[in-house]
Formats: structure tokens, sequence, C-alpha cells
């Protein structure tokens, strides 16, 4: 189950993603499969900061800290994120990343 912020997370990046267009699920699949690196980083790395975003504005500060930290600061933090979503291509792209996060930084 999703936590409150985590769904407004995925309705925000949602919301950006496809502004002129009906609100779809960007899959793990999609992200790794029809994105190139450049717009693969872009779509991970803005997603972790607005997941970190939102953390804080909710109230847990300490949890966005952490988000930031483990994706831009941790080794391997990548590679983890590649491997998770090639064994999940069809799930929802945010509540992947939600799931990694919490493993790093608790609910």
């Amino acid at each position: 189950m999703m936590s409150n912020t985590a769904r407004v997370f995925a309705v925000a990046l949602l919301a950006g993603a496809f502004a002129a267009g009906p609100a779809l699920a960007i899959t793990a699949g999609d992200v790794m499969d029809k994105m190139n690196s450049d717009q693969r980083s872009s779509f991970l790395s803005g997603a972790v900061d607005m997941a970190s975003h939102l953390y804080a504005i909710d109230g847990n500060r300490t949890k966005g800290e952490c988000a930031l930290d483990w994706y831009f600061r941790t080794e391997g933090s990548l590679r983890e994120v590649h491997t998770f979503f090639d064994a999940h291509k069809d799930k929802d792209a945010v509540g992947l990343l939600s799931i990694l996060i919490n493993r790093h930084c608790g609910k």
C-alpha cells in the first residue's frame, strides 16, 4: 500500500509528465526500454528529487534527505534502480522508486 506522500508524489510526477494528455502511469519498462540514457537519468533524478521535496513538506525532512543521499551519493544506487526496474517492468516506475526509498530510508 502506498503512503499518502507516495500517492501525491505519483500524481505530481504524472501531472507534469502528461500535462497535455491523459494521466497514464509510466512503467519501469517505459523507463528502461523507451527512454535513452539521458531521458532515463533525467526522469529518475527528477523523481527522486520530487520525492525528497514531498517527504520534506509532509513533515519528514529526514526521509527526504535520506532519499537524496541514497540516490545521488551512494555507490551502486543507479545499478540497484535499473536492476529493480528490469525485474518489474510492468509496474509503476514511481511506485517502485517509493519502494526502494522505503527500503533505504524507512517508511
